[in-house]
């Protein structure tokens, strides 16, 4: 009988079949033999051992090397009278769709679902794929019945009538010509005569198959055991030996079984092998595994025959910048998705999500498409003049409203910046328009989805330029979206159905996700990085395998709302433990041809809604169990300075984050500019209130002129409302100004009035909808409603008066001024209004009537560490600046008896808050407003020009200050 031949898993599988084939050479005619691997790569390394063997003879013809896939589909091509072609997914999910609707289910259980193409999607992709698996496995389904609670509606329905669905999906893809890899497979699991009758006279060698599905095992086995194929396994040598079998080989086991096989070596197992080497790190993060890593790599002597595996393809990126500078080959598939290119598709679909369907898009979204790396990087010849142009665009972007439309004005950028000509330019910033605004906008079918991805695909090659020969990760995943994404939008049979934009983008996504980019093994020597299943039969002397944890390896599945795991064993299907199974036989066959084996995996915590700490893979735990049971000891994380140390824990040295808000050192030129913008600008009690609460954050703002970034108010411009409330109640208060008013002469009515026109004027400016708009307006009635009620009896006499008077402080006359929102005539004198639309500040007038304080001020010296410390207690005791010296200008400016000041709470009752307590006399209250104001805003601005350092003071404030990044920077 034909044994199974097993080459030992701690060979090296590639060099076994290498030496058989050179050995058959010059009595076989290897150009009649066909190799079938489970997959394209061996095949390279295979041709490569070839061309290295000097003993085989030249000129020849090397065997056919196929991947099964390639190899089940070539045999239907060559069996079929018509070839079939293979459908694409949107063609299968689209075939069900018509399938269920044609199966007269409306009265059944589709009787109660929202049958839309939107709404069947998602569950037409999962059922496309389980008629597919089923398919592969040949299994005939039966419905399944009586679900109802166990599954969602959807799938109840589905599944209930799963038999009747897998027959038509059959026919209709028998009847269009069309077919899949399962139904090849099962195709050709149902002619295993003719598929031996059409390859008599070849010989056929299948290397290293592990778990097939049952339709492919049935083809494998009749060519094995009526064409006389070799079948070779890269596995235990104790199924050939005899023994205990390590469970990872149970599969093949149960072939061996099934097969009524019998197993012999292909080559011997080694005699007395060097023990393997095996070092464990344990991170907290990717970042500390990497560090790791690149230390481990560092220190190697060469590179040769080095593997880095990644169970999570989507480390890659931050791997590749932790690799030493040599040859590094990377084959294995990337996510499409994660890719640099998928980003700027969501960020395009993202825009027109939540445009206003009229041109119209949201500020954030035009920001976040206007920083694309793939779009600044765009040429105009041998510049890339859309980085800085795009920098100006950002800033009239956040100069607008929540809602633009980037047609509506020109693209300014500054000429000395770049040299491209302002035409041509111009012309590359309508490209990137058409390519991401129109041809994305008012999308109706998935030709145009694709057709509008391939222009944009075409805008990124043309203008791309040199750039795609650095960016080789972007380059290959810019080649698979254009002939792999694109194809599939506009030649499947759901091509030119129409759909919403929301159903187009789903569908987009979803092939995104799909999709993997596979990159080429070439060159096959030095160091490589893998996936895990890239590794099959290939064997490698080190080994790094990174971030080993039990979402890795074996890896969870996601749920499946579909198909839960319990319903897929009553179909016959593969549960989780089968697909570990899979998964142990990868990872211990690799582990046992090398050497040297580094494995690294993180212990933090894990983010997410459902936070928790990573856990090392099931198959760490065992390596570090046969440790301790050939030591007699817990393996337990160690420092990395204990050298022989199996299980090392890399840490990196913590110490508490101080904030670091350094002062400003004062030259003589920030003093000279200082002085200089006292004497042209003055100071308002606004400047003077930022110079007392933080000097640095005033020196920023006053002096250096700094402006925080602007954003675009989302939800109404709190500043222009406030602004529009002032003027309201400017308008309303000028016709009775000088008359004795009372509560009950005020016209409510006419208040209103004013108040709505003012919303409606500036409801664009405010950003402000029509529903805002109404509920603003809502709002304020009521507090204005409150605000005339609380009024006292008084006498306007001025609005919106502007005040000012003269300082000499520091060899310097300085003016002071201000504007005063309102001046009443009350029954002991004038009083101050300021109209408040955010939060009143309490106990503002403590301060000022503490003679003590004042006297230590008068014995400070501007300038000297005790005023400094002086000034810091001010702020801290909360002393208001404005309102006392809004009492001073007044009476500095013309014949008026300030008495007293108050704040109007518009936000709250609009009650007065006055700011002298009824206790404070008046000679008191004179006082400040006379002496204490002058010598205060003196001695604070003659400390400014004496003092050596503007410091951050830090509090609460700090939070939310515009001034944070350059403060702490």
């Amino acid at each position: 009988m034909n044994p199974v031949r097993i080459v030992p898993w701690t060979a090296d599988f590639i060099t076994a079949l290498a030496d058989r084939l050179v050995a058959e050479a010059p009595r076989l005619d290897l150009s009649r033999t066909r190799i079938v691997f489970p997959h394209n790569r061996p095949a390279r390394h295979l041709r490569a051992a070839l061309a290295a063997r000097a003993d085989l003879t030249r000129p020849m013809l090397l065997p056919r090397m196929q991947a099964l896939d390639e190899f089940l589909r070539s045999l239907r091509q060559n069996l079929s009278e018509t070839p079939p072609r293979r459908a694409g997914k949107l063609d299968r999910i689209g075939l069900l769709h018509g399938v269920v609707r044609g199966l007269g289910l409306a009265g059944g259980p589709f009787a109660k679902l929202n049958d839309t193409a939107r709404a069947f999607f998602p569950w037409g992709a999962r059922l496309a794929s389980l008629l597919e698996e089923l398919a592969r496995h040949g299994v005939s389904p039966q419905d399944l019945e009586h679900l109802e609670g166990a599954v969602l509606p959807w799938a109840e329905a589905l599944l209930g009538q799963l038999g009747g669905i897998d027959a038509a999906y059959k026919a209709g893809m028998l009847e269009r010509g069309w077919t899949t890899s399962g139904l090849d497979a099962l195709w050709l699991s149902e002619r295993l005569d003719e598929i031996e009758a059409s390859l008599d006279g070849e010989r056929l060698i299948f290397a290293g198959f592990h778990a097939l599905a049952p339709t492919e095992e049935a083809v494998l086995r009749r060519l094995w055991e009526r064409s006389g194929a070799l079948v070779l396994w890269h596995t235990d040598p104790a199924l050939a030996l005899g023994g205990e079998v390590a469970w990872p080989a149970r599969e093949h086991a149960r072939v061996l079984r099934s097969w009524h096989a019998k197993a012999v070596l292909e080559r011997e197992t080694p005699k007395n092998p060097a023990p393997q080497v095996r070092r464990f790190y344990e991170g907290f993060d990717l970042h500390s595994q990497l560090y790791a890593l690149q230390r481990e790599l560092a220190a190697l002597p060469d590179t040769q025959s080095t593997a880095i595996v990644l169970p999570d393809p989507g480390a890659l990126i931050p791997v590749m910048h932790h690799l030493p500078a040599v040859d590094v080959n990377i084959s294995m598939g990337y996510p499409l998705q994660r890719s640099g290119l998928a980003q700027l598709l969501e960020t395009i679909l993202v825009l027109h999500e939540n445009g206003d369907g009229a041109g119209r898009f949201l500020w954030r979204d035009l920001i976040a498409l206007s920083r694309q790396p793939l779009l600044r990087m765009l040429r105009a010849g041998v510049d890339t003049p859309l980085r800085s142009a795009y920098q100006s665009w950002e800033r009239h972007i956040r100069s607008s409203s929540a809602l633009q439309s980037p047609h509506e004005w020109a693209l300014a950028f500054d000429p000395d910046e770049t040299n491209v000509a302002e035409e041509e330019l111009r012309t590359l910033h309508q490209e990137v328009l058409d390519a991401c605004f129109t041809s994305f906008q008012g999308l109706r079918t998935l030709r145009q989805t694709g057709q509008a991805v391939a222009g944009l695909c075409d805008l990124l090659r043309r203008r791309g330029g040199q750039a795609w020969q650095h960016l080789l990760i972007d380059a290959e995943c810019l080649l698979r979206l254009w002939q792999s994404v694109v194809p599939e939008l506009t030649g499947s049979i759901l091509a030119d159905e129409e759909y919403d934009q929301g159903l187009l983008f789903l569908i987009l996504r979803h092939l995104l996700e799909a999709e993997r980019v596979s990159f080429e093994p070439e060159p096959l020597a030095g160091m490589q990085v893998l996936g895990m299943l890239e590794t099959r039969l290939l064997r490698f002397r080190r080994l790094f395998i990174l971030d080993a944890t039990e979402d890795n390896l074996p890896g969870a599945s996601a749920p499946d709302p579909l198909l839960p795991d319990p319903l897929r064993l009553a179909l016959g299907l593969p549960g989780a433990r089968e697909r570990d199974n899979v998964a142990a036989h990868n990872f211990y066959r690799l582990l046992m041809g090398a050497q040297e084996v580094c494995v690294l995996y993180q212990a933090g915590v894990r983010p997410g809604a459902l936070e928790g700490k990573s856990v090392r893979s099931r198959y760490v735990e065992q390596l570090l169990w046969e440790l301790e049971r050939a030591t007699g000891k817990l393996v337990k994380p160690q420092p990395e300075c204990v050298i022989d140390a199996p299980l090392k824990a890399v840490s990196f040295p913590v110490a508490a984050i101080l904030p670091n808000r350094p002062a400003i050192r004062v030259t003589p030129e920030i003093r000279q500019k200082l002085a200089d913008r006292l004497r042209d600008k003055g100071v308002t009690p606004s400047a003077l209130e930022d110079w007392l609460a933080c000097p640095k954050k005033a020196f920023y703002r006053r002096v250096l002129n700094l402006r925080p970034m602007q954003e675009v108010a989302e939800d109404g411009d709190r500043a222009l409302f406030g602004e529009l409330v002032h003027r309201v109640l400017r308008d309303f208060f000028s016709p009775l100004r000088g008359q004795v008013i009372t509560p009950g002469m005020l016209d409510e009515a006419a208040l209103f009035a004013l108040m709505e026109a003012g919303l409606a004027e500036q409801a664009e400016a405010l950003n402000l909808t029509y529903d805002g708009r109404v509920a603003l307006f809502a709002a304020t009635r009521e507090r204005l409603q409150r605000f005339l009620r609380a009024t006292p009896a008084t006498s306007v006499m001025e609005l919106e008066y502007v005040a000012e008077t003269q300082l000499h402080a520091a060899g310097l006359d300085i003016r002071l001024h201000g504007q005063i929102d309102r001046v009443d005539l009350r029954e002991t004198g004038h009083m101050v209004l300021d109209y408040k639309t955010g939060t009143v500040k309490d106990g503002g007038s403590v301060a000022w009537l503490d003679a003590e304080l004042f006297a230590r001020l008068a014995a400070c010296a501007p300038g000297s560490p005790d005023a400094a410390t002086l000034l810091a207690e001010l702020a801290d005791s909360g002393l208001d600046v404005q309102l006392p010296m809004y009492l001073h200008l007044l009476g500095a400016s013309g014949d008026w008896r300030p008495d007293n000041a108050a704040w109007v709470a518009l936000k709250s009752d609009g009650a007065e808050r006055p700011f002298f307590p009824v206790e404070a006399e008046p000679k008191e209250r004179a006082q400040v407003i006379q002496k204490r104001v002058p010598a205060l805003v003196g001695f604070l601005l003659e400390h400014l020009l004496a003092a050596s350092e503007f410091p951050a003071r830090s509090g609460r404030h700090c939070d939310w200050c515009d001034y944070q990044g350059p403060c702490c920077g």
